[in-house]
């Protein structure tokens, strides 16, 4: 029964599965399944995680699945409800003739119809009636600092690699904090904090390396005359855009749950100080510790080439360089109490992060102006394969 549904869904999918759209599915779906055993652990609540008993609704409800039906029978063989055992093994049986059936089918299809190629007419006319500066992105300057942003933007939606960040960026919190909602940790108004940790992990994983991941494009950058302030200033305009709104949707939905929409305004405002710290710690970072990325954008978790111990030590550093630079801004937005102490947390958030951002940013300019050509060198095929 296994073999013959995954092989019979896989099969009837393939053409799917090729496509972008496909491979958008499959992100989905494997940041779900990561985070299924914290979900079953929310549904288990404060009981032991070896405590089973809980699950006893939902297997009862499962067990009447096509699929399941074999294990029912076992099931209804032991209680020595022979009737039923055998109706379940009858139901068993014909399910999986359907499956073999299905399988066949799709297998036959897939070997015997030719993937239809790409209409180059359609998609010639698509991208040239699609300007850069679409609709949604019509708020952007148009300038060079607009036009890296709305790049970057669409790169965001685009490339597989940079959607595995994002949601790599929203559950990894949620995973790491499953323990602490499982234990009604929900209903607490400081979990809405939660959603600074979204802020520092989704920030993270695109500040740090804003270079490498254009990997041998970057020479457009070069080509178009170097104005490195107006490329970074570009490139964290669309992280703040992308990381912004996905910790604040965090912490309305946090807020809605726990009812804390006391901590809801502090929480924005430290976490938009957050990103800027992230943004300016990341320029310096991309300049000094550029990391090439493989050529191949399949591989939607192949975000970095593998280059050895010296460049995981320095990604901690740099990780580490930036808990310590957040410590001042989110420790006190814990611990402070009543109006005017958030209010002063607020303000002071808020002007930390732009000093913060803007010294990191003339920094990186200053030490990057002249390393054009090393950059690309550096992030180039030859580092990335």
């Amino acid at each position: 029964m296994c073999a013959a549904l995954s092989r019979s869904l896989v099969t009837s999918l393939s053409a799917v599965l090729r496509s972008r759209r496909g491979r958008d599915l499959r992100i989905v779906l494997i940041a779900v399944i990561a985070f299924a055993p914290e979900a079953l652990r929310l549904a288990i609540g404060d009981r032991s995680f070896g405590d089973v008993s809980a699950l006893r609704p939902w297997a009862h409800a499962m067990s009447w699945f096509p699929p399941v039906l074999p294990v029912r029978s076992m099931i209804a063989a032991r209680s020595g409800h022979w009737l039923a055992a055998v109706a379940a093994l009858a139901g068993g049986l014909l399910t999986l003739a359907a499956l073999l059936v299905w399988w066949s089918r799709s297998l036959e299809h897939v070997l015997t119809t030719a993937e239809a190629a790409p209409d180059t007419t359609a998609v010639t006319t698509r991208v040239s009636e699609t300007p850069l500066f679409d609709p949604w992105l019509g708020f952007l300057p148009r300038t060079r600092t607009g036009a890296v942003t709305a790049r970057e933007l669409r790169y965001t939606w685009r490339e597989p690699r940079r959607r595995v960040q994002l949601i790599s960026g929203v559950v990894v919190p949620f995973v790491l904090l499953g323990g602490v909602l499982s234990r009604g940790g929900l209903h607490h108004h400081r979990i809405v904090f939660a959603a600074l940790l979204v802020a520092f992990l989704a920030g993270n994983n695109r500040a740090v390396n804003q270079i490498g991941l254009d990997g041998p494009a970057f020479w457009i950058h070069e080509a178009a005359g170097q104005d490195l302030r107006a490329d970074l200033v570009g490139k964290n305009v669309a992280v703040a855009l992308v990381t912004l709104p996905l910790a604040l949707t965090t912490a309305v939905v946090l807020a809605t749950i726990s009812g804390g929409w006391g901590e809801f305004v502090l929480t924005a405002a430290v976490a938009a100080a957050l990103v800027a710290m992230l943004l300016g710690v990341g320029d310096v970072a991309s300049i000094l510790v550029p990391l090439p990325s493989p050529e191949s954008a399949t591989n939607a978790w192949g975000t970095q080439a593998v280059q050895g111990w010296t460049t995981g030590l320095l990604s901690l550093l740099v990780l580490g360089v930036e808990a310590v630079l957040a410590a001042p801004i989110v420790l006190p937005a814990r611990v402070v109490h009543g109006v005017p102490a958030r209010l002063a947390v607020v303000t002071g958030a808020l002007a930390y992060g732009a000093v913060v951002y803007s010294a990191g940013l003339a920094l990186s300019v200053r030490i990057g102006r002249s390393r054009g050509p090393e950059l690309l060198e550096r992030i180039g095929p030859r580092y990335s394969t």
